[in-house]
């Protein structure tokens, strides 16, 4: 030990008085600390290189494919990101929480949480790209760990990893700026918790109400994660926790419809596929889950028609709702996909990532538990006295009975999964119909078909040979489905950041140095804008409250002193510009006065970003800034998306990318 403490070889120590050891030497000479040498220094790499030898194969080849996909899409960021990442630098330069000060109040983001963070880095001035850049990275280095920690078999370890770490599509959206990765984990997190304890501790509440402001439907499944939490273990704990997170969201929700004025975000106004009576609205959500409700049907039916199932058994699988919580949670998700999602205007759906954001969860709680293990049921809820956790089966209740098929023609029993595996096969599968009734058409992608039947022959593989590895490999095939895409998808969003960083962002800093404050108008809410000091009009209708309600006129244009308008173009030339619905009213407006149009930068052949300018502001110095970027842009956009992505592998954007 006392080696150990105090790095001493054991010859000539001497022990001073009140415990002080020193050596011979120390008596005669002070002690100095000597610097770090190389050799230590390499000592630290050989040990690092000795660890990393101990990691086993299967394991070093998912985290060298994962550093690959980091390398290649960490430079990804949605144009939408900078939508929230604007109100942060609003309220820091102008202590108003809003788009743009002095304009009407919008609520144009969706993501509550990741905007308020973004404050931090607004208010210390670090740009706030790179900041969510390492909030992403903690993100994935926080994932890895539980799942290194988790009491689960290796080859689960194995899965949870590699459905991250080698998934491209997973990539993109962790690293978008967005919240879907940890929207996602957040509900996963909560599901596991009920599914491995059968409650919610003060962590499961917190991480409910994080979910529920984090996305308008997240308090869906923080409701129902907490009610299944209760009707599991009916304690008054149960009950605090679930009025405390209510009441917190229901305050928030009630001071942002004071603040805002309008009781959903601006997005429900732009995205929802319908906007007609409430009525009319629930028959739309009803008609998606045609498809849910048609599969039910057919899997009770089933059931109804197989009287050799013993009864008993089912019964008791009914009876136990912790080991039912992977289906809860399959259920809820394809209610909200197949009902709300699937009647809505989704943009940006980049990955699939609406869809998997909620069906991802479901492939995460069915791997959380050990496979074939039985986790101890919550007496409180059979009204069974207490009973310490990890003690096995209350002695006064017996554990859910396996469920057995007789096959009539060979008169013999096959032993089926546990319970919770049962569930979580169940849930699977659910949530693979799911995906496809959402999206029909992916099914042409040979990757998604061939999943969707690993999926079904695992699940007869578990039931007839009863190997837990085929559950394994279901989970993993619902993850291929729901994360599946084409090769050209993926470059062209390996891509997308360089393309805006040449088009969006090179004409917002030009526009940002124009000396002139009156307001930019454009049908783009994301970078552009994001690089601009002056007051921006969104003719999308996101970022404006006057184009989403309709209520947009000339009177207010001319209020907010209208000087520029970005006109999204299919072309380089006038009346090329994309129609934007009450925005048209912007068009009008600068046609009337009749401003001069000049091309701007391409995003890509068939995007421009075009402007007409009011000529009182106008200056010869801008007007060679901008045709300077659009120069450049031609010369880099026009080319294919695997030209730009293999010309700028070693470009960054977020690195040079600052909050002006």
């Amino acid at each position: 030990m006392l080696d150990c403490e105090h790095g001493l070889s054991g010859r000539g120590v001497r022990r001073q008085p009140g415990g002080a050891v020193t050596t011979a030497e120390d008596v005669t000479a002070p002690v100095t600390r000597k610097p770090r040498s190389h050799a230590s220094r390499a000592s630290v790499g050989r040990r690092t290189w000795t660890a990393w030898r101990r990691v086993p194969v299967s394991f070093q080849v998912v985290g060298l494919i994962g550093a690959a996909l980091v390398f290649l899409f960490i430079r990804f960021t949605v144009d939408d990101a900078f939508i929230s990442w604007r109100y942060a630098l609003t309220l820091v330069h102008s202590g108003k929480w809003n788009y743009t000060a002095g304009i009407p109040r919008v609520e144009a983001y969706t993501d509550f949480l990741y905007t308020v963070i973004a404050v931090v880095p607004a208010a210390l001035h670090i740009p706030i790209e790179l900041f969510y850049k390492l909030v992403s990275l903690a993100i994935l280095g926080g994932y890895l760990v539980v799942v290194r920690r988790a009491a689960i078999g290796r080859l689960q370890k194995l899965a949870l990893a590699a459905i991250v770490l080698c998934n491209p599509a997973f990539m993109i959206m962790l690293f978008s700026g967005l919240e879907t990765v940890s929207f996602s984990f957040g509900v996963a997190v909560l599901f596991a918790l009920v599914y491995r304890n059968g409650a919610l501790g003060r962590l499961g509440y917190a991480i409910a109400l994080a979910v529920a402001l984090s996305r308008p439907e997240g308090v869906a499944f923080a409701g129902v994660a907490m009610l299944w939490s209760l009707v599991i273990t009916r304690r008054r704990a149960q009950w605090v926790g679930l009025i405390a997170v209510g009441a917190a969201w229901g305050a928030y929700w009630l001071w942002r419809w004071s603040y805002f004025g309008f009781f959903w975000p601006g997005a429900y106004y732009i995205k929802s596929g319908s906007r007609g009576a409430v009525s009319l609205q629930v028959v739309n959500v009803l008609d998606g889950l045609v498809p849910a409700v048609v599969v039910a049907g057919l899997v009770l039916l089933v059931a109804a028609l197989v009287p050799q199932i013993d009864r008993r058994a089912v019964r008791n699988l009914v009876g136990t709702p912790q080991d039912t919580t992977p289906l809860v949670l399959a259920l809820s998700s394809a209610a909200i996909v197949l009902g709300l999602y699937h009647s809505s205007n989704l943009e940006m759906d980049f990955v699939n990532r609406f869809q998997w954001q909620l069906l991802f969860p479901v492939v995460l709680v069915a791997l959380s538990r050990p496979l074939g293990a039985r986790v101890r049921l919550n007496t409180a809820a059979a009204g069974a006295g207490p009973h310490p956790a990890g003690a096995g089966p209350h002695p006064g209740a017996a554990g859910p009975p396996r469920l057995t098929v007789r096959f009539t023609t060979r008169r013999e029993t096959r032993p089926m999964p546990s319970p919770a595996e049962f569930w979580a096969l169940l849930a699977v599968v659910v949530a693979t119909v799911t995906a496809l009734a959402d999206e029909p058409a992916r099914l042409g992608q040979i990757a998604v078909a061939g999943a969707a039947i690993v999926v079904a022959v695992a699940v007869v593989l578990r039931a007839a040979l009863g190997n837990q590895a085929a559950t394994i490999l279901a989970a993993v095939a619902l993850a291929v489905v729901v994360s599946s895409s084409t090769v050209g998808e993926l470059v062209t969003w390996g891509a997308y950041r360089i393309r805006l960083q040449n088009a969006h962002q090179a004409l917002g800093q030009v526009i940002n140095a124009a000396p002139f404050n009156g307001a930019v108008a454009i049908a783009d809410a994301g970078l552009l804008p994001f690089k601009l000091h002056q007051p921006v009009i969104d003719l999308g209708g996101l970022a404006s409250a006057p184009v989403a309600h309709g209520t947009l006129t000339t009177a207010d244009l001319a209020r907010d002193h209208l000087d520029l308008v970005i006109a999204l173009s299919s072309g380089p030339g006038a009346g090329s510009q994309w129609s934007v619905g009450t925005g048209e009213v912007v068009y009008v407006y600068m046609l009337n006065q009749h401003w001069p149009s000049s091309e701007g930068p391409p995003f890509n052949n068939g995007y421009w970003l075009d402007y007409w300018i009011n000529p009182a502001v106008n200056t010869p110095k801008l007007d060679a800034a901008i045709a300077r970027v659009t120069a450049q842009a031609i010369t880099e956009n026009l080319q294919s998306d695997s030209t730009i992505l293999g010309d700028h592998l070693l470009d960054f954007p977020f690195l040079t990318n600052t909050n002006s």
